[in-house]
């Protein structure tokens, strides 16, 4: 049909099948384990890759240019994260043995399954850098310590809602928080007993100087 030749003639962001000559990256982690809403996180890196086969344009019209044409872009899919019940401290291993072998040299976006896999990549990153500060974009802040107060069967330091505590407090990061919404009670208190650099969604959003600002002192 038009539209099958259409979809096949259109030149395809991952242009590289080989990680390890790539120039960029797209590490899959395809991990589900402690949503606590809707499910389905586990789908997003292969929504991600149809969308960039046939719906995302290659001209970047900010720089006015087409990357994928000067990059060799892979796509890595870290496979074991499907098997069910693996649990989140192995998953962070798992990611971050990968994320090492490749970072520096390449530019690595990882590509998620819920938000703890964000640990798997600042744990390769901190091995060589301790100097950075970590930007959330979210509604919701993920600085429970546990989850116990919505999973009472098998609550966990680990869960999609502990994550940036996880990162101030495991890894010793600067954070900077943006669009936050709502929080818990415990949430609240934690972020105003640390003074964190939050940047809450309001209708008077901040001026995108103000935020880097605040990323580079």
């Amino acid at each position: 049909s038009l539209i099958y030749s259409l979809r096949h003639m259109v030149e395809y962001i991952i242009n590289h099948k080989r990680p390890h000559t790539a120039d960029i990256i797209l590490l899959a982690a395809p991990y589900e384990y402690s949503t606590s809403f809707g499910k389905g996180t586990k789908n997003g890196p292969a929504a991600f890759k149809y969308c960039f086969k046939i719906q995302l344009e290659l001209f970047e019209n900010h720089t006015k240019t087409m990357p994928a044409r000067n990059f060799k872009i892979s796509y890595l899919e870290l496979k074991q994260l499907k098997k069910r019940n693996f649990s989140p401290q192995k998953m962070i291993d798992l990611i971050s043995e990968y994320y090492i072998k490749f970072f520096p040299a390449k530019f690595i976006l990882l590509i998620g399954g819920e938000h703890t896999v964000t640990l798997g990549a600042i744990k390769a990153i901190t091995q060589k850098n301790k100097d950075f500060t970590v930007v959330q974009i979210d509604a919701h802040p993920d600085l429970r310590d546990n989850d116990h107060d919505y999973n009472t069967q098998n609550p966990s330091s680990l869960a999609h809602s502990c994550v940036m505590r996880r990162i101030i407090e495991q890894y010793k990061l600067k954070t900077v928080q943006i669009g936050i919404r709502t929080y818990s009670p415990q949430e609240y208190q934690y972020a105003q007993k640390k003074k964190l650099t939050i940047f809450e969604w309001n209708s008077s959003p901040p001026l995108i100087s103000k935020i880097i600002k605040k990323i580079n002192i």
